[in-house]
């Protein structure tokens, strides 16, 4: 290697100095340097927190919205306030901000339409709600305020006038036989993956999910962070091989995983988490082992610099006598191991985008529903199920240092594996005929209908000649009908997904009696069609 040219050291200078020659060369230094400071600066924030911000000045532009109707109406003498929280806007009145509780207490709906939202979840949203005031307003509530927001959240007036919920989500637990249910179905279904890569991603993350108790958000894309493409890379893997005593021909392989993404800390280097697995071929252990689809996907990607097939890396022709760390190609380190399939493309894997949590979740969903469980399991469940193992293994302070959690946080049990119950005879999808009336719902046939009269317009146009108003139209009749047909397809999607969960619901409901009273052939389900 060269010796670098020039002196890297130099004698000491004074700050001026120092400063002086730094300006001259760095020209975004120096603008920086010279701008104005007198303007209200913002603390950097993650991207959920600012998604969380956002969600919550919609809903006080709404009610200010709301107040501002009421009082031009006549139905209401309190004086409207203004909808943005910005520079220059005043902190609104202790009564204006009890009345927003209670809007939200009254306005929002919980998981089901027909109930409230949980207290703890308003909770958050006034916790929230007052913490915009200093970042965006420069305004501080007192601590008054906040106390009276505390106690009017907590009063009995509230409570006895809406019936905030104070449950939590339950949480499946993962027995071993859940796990062993759920790699069983995965490695014979033959209509849920598209492409063997995909499924050997699957595998990957449902077995390292189980054994980790690692955030999904650490290893794929996550929901908070859309479009990022962050994810698990090569770079974050090591494999090394190490010898064995009692079979010197065959080495042992470990995989040495960092997890860089971890929650609340993705921009600090300092804050990871490592772990080790061995490669296990014994018969008995092949389906549950955590390396062997790693394995797979590695070759599958070619990111080994001098070894080309699993023979050569398992077998070598002279053995190494010392740890040896197999080296990737330096063009593979920024690929994520684990991406999405094309659109359109036939089970085709991207080259280069992460496979995301959406996708991660509709594959455990349809799993589930294939293995018979009465509910989806979610990988948060995998993530939950470790930690409470390691609670009792291993102690509290470990289990919160596995999982990487606050001081603060919580574990919450659950004492039913998921797969208890399970019957692969229930519903999994809609008929035809139940098909054929979700669509003649009159909301669908709507939708459908302002589709189909924006595209035939669309057509006439076109048979027409052009005209650079004739364009005009034809791209606001576009997006109508771009509008009604992604509302067609999410209102559809989800009101199948009820039906199914509905259906699921009464059938596992039923097993008692379809079992010990009325045993009755089960009904055949169609073949899945998708939308």
């Amino acid at each position: 290697m060269a010796a670098p040219s020039g002196i890297t050291y130099k004698a000491k200078r004074s700050n001026r100095e120092v400063l002086r020659e730094r300006l001259q060369n760095n020209s975004a230094l120096r603008e920086h340097f010279e701008s104005n400071r007198d303007v209200h600066h913002y603390k950097k924030l993650t991207r959920p927190t600012i998604h969380n911000h956002e969600n919550i000045k919609g809903h006080y532009r709404d009610f200010a919205a709301y107040t501002q109707e009421c009082f031009e109406e006549g139905r209401s003498k309190k004086l409207p306030q203004p909808s943005e929280i910005v520079i220059g806007t005043p902190l609104p009145p202790l009564e204006y901000v009890k009345d927003f509780v209670c809007y939200l207490a009254s306005a929002l709906q919980g998981r089901d339409a027909s109930t409230f939202i949980r207290l703890e979840t308003l909770r958050g949203y006034m916790f929230t709600f007052l913490a915009l005031w200093p970042r965006y307003a420069n305004v501080h509530p007192t601590p008054e305020m906040r106390y009276q927001v505390r106690s009017y959240l907590l009063s009995e007036e509230l409570q006895a006038a809406v019936k905030l919920s104070t449950k939590i989500r339950t949480l499946k637990h993962i027995e071993p036989q859940c796990l062993q249910i759920i790699m069983e179905t995965l490695h014979s279904s033959t209509n849920i993956f598209r492409s063997n890569r995909t499924r050997l991603q699957m595998a990957f993350l449902i077995l390292f999910s189980a054994a980790s108790a690692a955030r999904p958000g650490s290893v794929v894309e996550s929901a908070c962070y859309r479009g990022s493409n962050e994810a698990l890379t090569w770079g974050d893997i090591d494999f090394y091989l190490i010898p064995d005593d009692e079979d010197p021909a065959h080495p042992s392989l470990v995989v040495d995983i960092q997890l860089n993404l971890v929650k609340g800390y993705r921009n600090v280097d300092h804050r990871y988490q490592k772990l080790l697995f061995t490669l296990e071929l014994r018969k008995e252990h092949c389906m549950t082992c955590i390396a062997l689809p790693l394995l797979g996907l590695a070759f599958h990607d070619s990111v080994f610099t001098h070894f080309h097939s699993i023979e050569s890396l398992l077998c070598p022709e002279k053995p190494p006598t010392t740890r040896v760390k197999i080296l990737l190609r330096n063009e593979v380190l920024t690929l994520p191991v684990l991406r999405k399939e094309e659109k359109g493309g036939g089970g085709k894997v991207s080259r280069t985008d992460a496979f995301h949590y959406d996708g991660l979740n509709r594959c455990l969903k349809l799993l589930s529903i294939a293995a018979g469980f009465p509910e989806s399991i979610t990988l948060y469940d995998f993530h939950v199920s470790q930690g409470n193992k390691a609670d009792v293994d291993l102690g509290e302070t470990a289990r919160k240092t596995l999982m990487l959690h606050d001081p603060n946080s919580k574990v919450y049990f659950a004492i039913i594996a998921a797969s208890s119950g399970r019957d692969t005879n229930a519903p999994q999808h809609l008929s035809l005929e139940e098909r054929a009336k979700l669509l003649n719902e009159p909301e669908l046939v709507k939708l459908q209908n302002e589709k189909d009269e924006a595209t035939n317009k669309i057509q006439q146009l076109l048979a027409n000649e052009q005209s650079e108003e004739v364009e005009k139209q034809i791209i606001e009749l576009r997006q109508i009908a771009a509008k009604a047909s992604n509302g067609h397809r999410f209102l559809y999607l989800r009101e199948s997904c009820l039906h199914i969960k509905q259906a699921r619901q009464e059938f596992f409901d039923n097993a008692a009696v379809r079992q010990m009273l009325n045993p009755v052939r089960n009904p055949q389900y169609l073949t899945y069609n998708h939308y």
